[in-house]
């Protein structure tokens, strides 16, 4: 009569014998008014989704003669109509002779129970819904820097699959080498001290694709808080293209700084090879200019990025001149439109391709410098990387070339 379940006993035909406190509050039902009645009327049951009747478990207990355990997802109606979730469970009760004298049935009311799993449901539901549709990479990781979550995006941006990287070292996949051991040692100082340096900051940092280009991203890493282990996540965005832009701008911007400065057109060469070397990531440029007679192009300037050594490679060129069609620069000068090498090594048009191998050079890309209908020359580029074609790129040399072309017209 004392405890905090609500109890009813009823005979072997089912009819109830006995209800203590908590269990008149949750049917209605006073125990006078009660003892007697078939169990059914007291204690009326429903499923909790199909709200269809549920087979009464002192009905089971008596015709099996077992402990029926616990059960759920369970609704009762009270006498007035009143619905509340509840666990039940039944069971023989025995005489010293082992025969059934009648069965109890005990259940509780588990309102907060059921809102809380419903709460975590919907928790869980708001959480998968923000993981699928979220524009930007969000990653979650253990203590241990293992994958924990891998949304979407995630898979998108970097090529990996979710389940490929669940459970693996994030720092093995999406971290470039040469930062990896970087990121495990602040992992590790995080854990002994509790402080972390990257946490709730935004950084730009380079990234890894499945493929092994690396790309540029920006990072937040928040910790989730939890009762054992930490967890963190991190928010990343893709920002190549941001990045691209700005490599853009600051390029035009060199350019024009150049050739506003420069008082010949072979110190205006040499500024702005160097310019769009160092704010575009190419390794070497030249500037071929038509020769004497207008029959072929010569080296005028060569320019590189700074701390970048390919001397021989500018040697050969420089040395040589190119006719209409031969050579990356002979054929940009016939068409008269901007041409992109993926790898020069292997490219058949390629005179100078031993000095690129010797050097490492692979990608190129060149365009025309013309005024009018007139043109004064080429401008090329080289890069240690095999690089996809650009169409933006060329395009924002293109005009490049063309400030290129009016400088030397107006420097005569």
């Amino acid at each position: 009569a004392s405890i905090g379940d609500a109890v009813i006993a009823t005979d072997t035909g089912g009819r109830v014998t006995f209800l203590n406190p908590v269990a008149q509050d949750m049917t209605g039902w006073a125990e006078g008014e009660a003892q007697g009645r078939p169990l059914e009327e007291v204690f009326r049951i429903l499923h909790e989704q199909t709200r269809q009747p549920v087979e009464n478990p002192v009905a089971k207990v008596i015709r099996e003669g077992v402990v029926v355990g616990l059960g759920n997802h369970t609704v009762l109606i009270a006498k007035d109509g009143t619905e509340r979730p509840i666990d039940d469970s039944a069971a023989p009760i025995k005489g010293a002779d082992g025969s059934t004298l009648g069965v109890v049935l005990i259940f509780r009311d588990v309102t907060g129970q059921r809102q809380a799993e419903r709460s975590v449901r919907d928790s869980e539901a708001r959480k998968t819904a923000i993981l699928a549709t979220a524009l930007d990479c969000i990653i979650t990781m253990d203590h241990e820097g293992k994958v924990v979550e891998f949304n979407p995006a995630a898979e998108a941006t970097f090529g990996h699959s979710r389940a490929q990287v669940v459970g693996k070292e994030l720092a093995g996949f999406i971290i470039p080498p040469a930062l990896r051991e970087s990121h495990r040692k602040g992992m590790a100082h995080y854990l002994a001290t509790g402080e972390g340096p990257v946490l709730n900051r935004r950084l730009e940092l380079p990234a890894l694709r499945a493929d092994g280009t690396e790309f540029p991203v920006e990072l937040a890493i928040t910790r989730i808080p939890t009762d054992g282990p930490p967890l963190f996540t991190a928010y990343i965005r893709d920002i190549s293209e941001r990045t691209r832009r700005e490599r853009h701008r600051n390029a035009r911007l060199a350019v024009t700084q150049v050739l506003a400065q420069s008082a010949s057109v072979r110190e205006a060469a040499t500024g702005v090879l160097r310019a769009v070397c160092e704010a575009l990531g190419w390794d070497v440029g030249f500037f071929w200019a038509v020769g004497p007679g207008g029959g072929s192009l010569c080296c005028l300037e060569s320019g590189h990025a700074p701390g970048v050594e390919a001397g021989e490679f500018e040697a050969t060129s420089r040395g040589r001149t190119f006719v209409k069609g031969e050579g990356l620069p002979g054929h940009v000068w016939a068409t008269g439109k901007p041409a992109w090498i993926l790898d020069a090594v292997h490219e058949a048009n390629f005179p100078r391709v031993a000095a690129a191998s010797r050097e490492g050079l692979h990608g190129a890309f060149a365009c025309p410098v013309v005024v009018g209908s007139a043109a004064l020359g080429v401008i090329e580029f080289f890069s240690r990387q095999v690089r996809e074609p650009d169409a933006d790129l060329l395009e924002m040399m293109g005009t490049v070339a063309g400030q290129v072309g009016q400088f030397v017209e107006r420097a005569g």
